[in-house]
């Protein structure tokens, strides 16, 4: 009778507390037991508490009632001196672009705890393709948001995957193409002349759909950024400022902040161009995800060798990165919202999934603490797309997207790399 009224308790507190409902806790999905909880948002660790997931979602998170006992048909994991974090999105990538990266891209960068993707130029075909991949068995690859084709000035930087726009061009109808064919955002490009860029800004601003993507060459920053442009991909034209006018940086810096545009720095491509010369930069045993790029990376490995041959220019490079980190950390400490991205497949040698881990090493590197390196691939994502009440955090009604990791990542960001276990819309996917 006692053991029944105690029970009684731990329910009415599950009902009124943020961890969902007696009937939740009676009947779950899956179990997580006496796991600690990191809390991204808070940035502290919450220890030995209770997952419960049903139909992709957490029902409750929760002190763990050590004497209750779930039904013999669920799965229960141990979560005992392991860490649970939110599933990991890295905010840029590029996986639309081969039918084959359904079996090859998307399983690798879930393996790597990555739960979501911010595509950031491809195929629409693909994207949608991949999508319903996804969303018919959440282990075969993460979720995804793509803008389809990138639109750039003509001719474009690139003409793979790329919409060229002039002034004869109908942006209204390019728009719309791209929406009415599945796009969740649109990107622009280096060379997009003035008056074709606030064409797309004020059409995507009347219509409701984001746009992001690089600071044209064409077009001042400023105007950009007051235009609406919601993120800022790589260091462009910002490293250029923070060298020649500092002030002019901290008054772009500041229209960042107020107008809510994003930084997505991809620290990790300025890496790879510091190191070009590092053999280790390449690795072999992850070369067959990317089969399709291995001339291309070749190709950019020699001619940035050539270009940078001698120790000088190592050195030379190397303080330049050094000088790129401090900008990051500069902009961060101004009040400019920071997106973890990689650009995984957009420069060479960064590898599917582990990217990104390095990514988040840079920016504590650059002087970021861990817990706000880790809301960067969190829950900055899901307050970016403004979709904090789905993902972002370990939290009951949310999506159950986490990692279990074998440590603590506030006491060392590479300890992201510790996975375990992923868990990706309430299916587990569990690794040796």
């Amino acid at each position: 009778m006692r053991y029944l009224l105690l029970a009684a308790v731990v329910a009415a507190l599950a009902c009124c507390g943020p961890g969902g409902t007696a009937l939740d806790l009676d009947v779950p999905d899956l179990v997580i037991r006496h796991v600690n909880v990191v809390d991204v948002v808070g940035g502290r660790v919450v220890p030995d508490q209770l997952i419960t997931i049903k139909n992709g979602r957490f029902t409750a998170v929760m002190a763990d009632p050590a004497f209750w006992k779930p039904g013999s048909d669920v799965r229960v994991i141990d979560g005992a001196a392991k860490y649970a974090i939110p599933g990991l999105w890295d905010m840029h990538a590029h996986v639309c672009w081969s039918d084959t990266n359904a079996t090859l891209l998307l399983p690798a960068l879930l393996r790597h705890g990555i739960t979501g993707v911010r595509d950031m130029g491809g195929d629409l075909r693909m994207a949608n393709a991949f999508k319903q991949r996804v969303q018919a068995d959440p282990r075969l690859g993460p979720d995804i948001m793509a803008c389809g084709p990138i639109l750039d000035g003509d001719p474009p930087v690139f003409p793979d995957f790329t919409l060229p726009l002039n002034n004869n061009s109908d942006v209204d109808a390019v728009i719309d193409s791209l929406v009415a064919n599945g796009a969740d955002f649109i990107k622009v490009y280096s060379l997009l002349d003035g008056p074709e860029f606030q064409r797309i800004a004020d059409l995507c601003t009347a219509r409701g759909i984001p746009f992001a993507g690089h600071l044209s060459e064409l077009v001042d920053p400023a105007d950009a950024i007051r235009s609406g442009q919601r993120s800022v991909e790589h260091l462009n034209r910002l490293d250029e400022l923070w060298n020649a006018d500092p002030a002019r940086l901290d008054s772009i810096a500041s229209l960042m902040e107020m107008n809510a545009a994003w930084s997505c720095p991809t620290l990790v491509v300025y890496d790879r161009k510091a190191r070009a010369h590092v053999p280790s930069l390449r690795d072999t045993t992850r070369d067959a995800l990317v089969p399709g790029l291995q001339g291309e990376w070749q190709q950019w490995h020699k001619s940035r060798t050539s270009r940078y041959a001698s120790a000088l220019a190592h050195d030379s490079l190397r303080r330049a990165f050094e000088h790129q980190l401090a900008l990051v950390k500069h902009m961060h400490d101004r009040g400019v919202p920071l997106l973890a991205g990689s650009d995984l497949c957009g420069q060479a040698f960064v590898y599917p999934g582990i990217g990104l881990h390095e990514e988040l090493e840079l920016l504590v590197r650059a002087g970021l603490t861990t817990s706000e390196a880790l809301r960067a691939a969190t829950i900055r994502p899901a307050e970016f797309f403004g979709t904090q009440k789905e993902h972002g955090s370990i939290a009951a009604g949310k999506r159950a997207d986490l990692l279990l990791l074998t440590a603590d990542p506030l006491l060392a960001i590479r300890n992201t790399r510790a996975i375990k276990t992923v868990v990706h819309r309430g299916a587990v996917i569990d690794l040796p």
